[in-house]
């Protein structure tokens, strides 16, 4: 198991979750429900072992088990307090998304935290949810790209 993966765990997302959540909205070309699991489960895993796609989900990890007020008013600027979670989670998830499937990963990004299937909506962290979503959506979008 990878460093990544135990920290989702650790943050209440086990890996069948994660797969279920991913199928939810996953739109297979003419693939049975085994091969689309087995291959989603094999891309999420693979995605988790690299290394900067693991950096950030360690990273949402712990910001998600950090205090939730770690800012003073005055630092934020024109941004609420209850937004910069917000904020700051979607650059993660977005950033994983793209990193790797590029650019059209962002839009299915959006569609996964929009309808936030199974643990996305279930987790309420946005760091969490946020970082679920780049995943899966990274993952399935470059399927897509390959022909799925």
């Amino acid at each position: 198991m990878t460093q990544a993966m135990q920290f989702l765990e650790e943050a209440g997302c086990s890996q069948p979750a994660i797969i279920d959540s991913a199928l939810a909205l996953f739109i297979p070309w003419q693939r049975s429900k085994e091969e689309q699991h087995q291959v989603i489960s094999e891309r999420i895993f693979a995605a988790l072992l690299d290394p900067t796609v693991s950096s950030l989900v360690c990273a949402a990890c712990f910001l998600a088990r950090s205090p939730k007020h770690t800012h003073e008013p005055h630092e934020l600027k024109n941004v609420s307090a209850d937004l910069a979670p917000d904020l700051s989670g979607s650059y993660l998830g977005i950033t994983v998304a793209e990193h790797l499937a590029g650019a059209y990963a962002y839009f299915e990004y959006m569609r996964y935290l929009k309808h936030a299937p199974g643990i996305i909506g279930e987790i309420k962290d946005p760091y969490v949810s946020s970082i679920l979503a780049g995943l899966i959506a990274g993952v399935t979008s470059r399927l897509y790209s390959e022909g799925w």
